[in-house]
């Protein structure tokens, strides 16, 4: 889909409802937290002018920045992590650079490069949730009456989509936060593939007095759940985990769609840099929770794998055609500096594959990609029919957009809820309607059949 020079170094992407894929770039990773340097992480935006499939251009949106994480798409911006900062970037003269910059919340944990927040992704009770990276941090951010703080340290947290205002999340995702088509959320950490957050905090910090179940519930279903089968020759060093076990797991995704096939829907991606793979997990319904095994013939192999000692997934999203993408940082070295001897470092060049990265899209063998329309300009019934999509992504902008506008009339409201009454709508639908014409200010009990 783009590799370099159109594009370098790529951690993570975004699908504007535009069309646009926003991708954000760490050319710094291999440099110390410690380090006294000018941050060179960027946000750009390709674009595929002669609609072939491939991006051909790229516009650099914003630079400077120093280990950037996420990028997404917000009203007519991004939001930036960038620790310990989340930033607001946009153009407003339309030049393609952004000369609006604005922080929105800071505290974030900055004293680890590869646990840090991002992963900013729609929810459909009305907050954008995030991964705290591990630590997360006590956040701050400067409104009218002073400062406001909101404590969320060591784990998760949500920004309301109206205002931005932020309060803790169950979970301590490292890198990778997702969720399925009923709100049910995910994460992962370096060491385990899969994690399930089945109660939400802004319930059990209601009552100070209740002791809650387990709040993180590991999700592969048994003792080799953890157990991968990387290709042979990966590149390892002296204090390196063991290879076939998970120690860089990140980028989560669910897929949320049916273009690849009934036996996709609702399953798990997990990439694995170190191991050169992209691990995929069935999900299914145990109890308040899930259970996740391995697809049929892929019992002892995964979804994807690499002989490419550079290929490092990192990212695994998917788009608004259905397909999955697939973000290559594309990197010889990817390993914390403490945990490199001293001895392999002198014989190394820890930044080999700086300036290089690929972005994939994994498409059925002869299907036709259709390129996601543009809903920047689309009239409410183009809208309306989105949110009959099958797929998640298209939904989630239709929302969004509607959201953005203001479509707060009875009869925007009235449209939405009878999509959410239809019996004969897919139940991802329904639910999604039905939580859009809440957010839209038309509450309603929704009686699923």
């Amino acid at each position: 889909m783009a590799a370099e020079p159109l594009i370098a170094d790529p951690v993570a992407i975004d699908f504007g409802p535009d069309g646009r894929l926003w991708v954000v770039e760490m050319p710094d990773y291999g440099r110390g937290v410690g380090e006294e340097f000018a941050g060179s992480g960027r946000v750009k935006f390709l674009s595929d002018r002669n609609r072939d499939g491939r991006c051909d251009e790229a516009t650099l949106f914003l630079d400077g920045l120093r280990f950037p994480t996420e990028v997404k798409v917000w009203r007519d911006g991004v939001l930036v992590c960038d620790a310990p900062d989340i930033l607001f970037a946009a153009d407003r003269d339309g030049d393609g650079r952004a000369e609006v910059r604005e922080v929105v919340w800071s505290g974030f944990a900055t004293h680890n490069p590869h646990a840090r927040v991002n992963s900013l992704r729609w929810g459909l009770d009305g907050y954008l949730y995030g991964s705290g990276g591990l630590f997360g941090g006590r956040l701050t951010r400067e409104i009218a009456s002073g400062t406001e703080v909101v404590e969320a340290t060591n784990r998760d947290f949500r920004l309301a989509v109206n205002d931005l205002s932020a309060s803790p999340a169950t979970g301590q995702t490292q890198q990778g936060r997702a969720r399925d088509d009923f709100d049910n959320w995910f994460g992962c950490n370096n060491s385990v593939l899969l994690q399930h957050y089945p109660l939400a905090y802004s319930l059990t910090e209601r009552n100070s007095r209740l002791s809650p179940p387990e709040l993180v519930h590991v999700v592969p279903s048994d003792a080799h759940g953890q157990q991968l089968y990387p290709a042979q020759g990966l590149v390892l060093f002296k204090l390196s985990g063991p290879p076939g076990r998970p120690t860089s797991a990140c980028g989560l995704e669910i897929y949320r769609d049916r273009f690849l096939g009934d036996e996709f829907t609702g399953n798990a991606f997990t990439c694995e840099p170190v191991n050169q793979l992209v691990h995929r997990q069935v999900l299914s319904r145990e109890g308040v929770t899930f259970r996740g095994e391995r697809a049929i013939g892929e019992e002892r192999s995964e979804f994807l794998t690499s002989t490419d000692n550079w290929f490092r997934p990192v990212q695994m999203r998917m788009g608004p055609e259905g397909a999955l993408y697939l973000v290559d940082m594309y990197r010889y070295v990817i390993e914390h500096g403490q945990w490199i001897p001293d001895e392999s470092k002198a014989e190394l060049d820890i930044f080999a594959g700086q300036r290089l990265g690929r972005i994939y899209r994994i498409v059925p063998r002869g299907r036709k990609v259709e390129a996601g329309p543009d809903l920047t300009q689309a009239p409410t019934e183009k809208l309306l029919a989105e949110l009959r999509s099958d797929n998640g992504v298209r939904r989630d902008l239709a929302a969004q957009v509607l959201f953005w506008r203001g479509q707060n009339s009875v009869a925007a409201v009235a449209a939405v809820r009878e999509i959410a009454e239809d019996v004969q709508a897919l139940p991802a639908v329904r639910v999604q309607a039905f939580a859009t014409a809440c957010l839209l200010g038309g509450g309603l009990r929704l009686k699923l059949n």
